[in-house]
């Protein structure tokens, strides 16, 4: 079983991360769902690791989307559905660039000037 993040900052959001079993999952009907409201993400981490990765990417782009208020509800399923694989797969083609992002995150690209 794949471990997940307890919390995820999106935005102004500290969101809370709770693991579910198949059968919560099977209870709401989702293997994942985001709840701007509480503050929480719930996360299948029953399914194959490629498919919780997913999961946690599409329920971060609804909290994403929840915080950026962007009007459009009726579009946002498709959205999100489309950009969750689309996100990995920038993640997983290039190592270098995320590199790149966490030096920025921590400072190093600062000192290098």
């Amino acid at each position: 079983m794949i471990t997940i993040p307890d919390n995820i900052k999106i935005g102004h959001l500290d969101v809370k991360v709770i693991s579910i079993d198949q059968k919560e999952a099977d209870s709401i009907g989702a293997d994942g769902l985001f709840c701007y409201r509480h503050g929480t993400m719930r996360i299948n981490v029953d399914q194959h690791p490629s498919q919780v990765i997913e999961t946690l990417m599409h329920e971060c782009l609804h909290a994403l989307w929840s915080v950026a208020a962007f009007s459009s509800k009726d579009e946002e399923e498709d959205h999100v559905t489309r950009l969750a694989p689309l996100l990995l797969t920038l993640f997983v083609d290039n190592p270098g660039l995320f590199e790149l992002m966490d030096r920025y995150v921590i400072g190093e690209l600062f000192s290098e000037n």
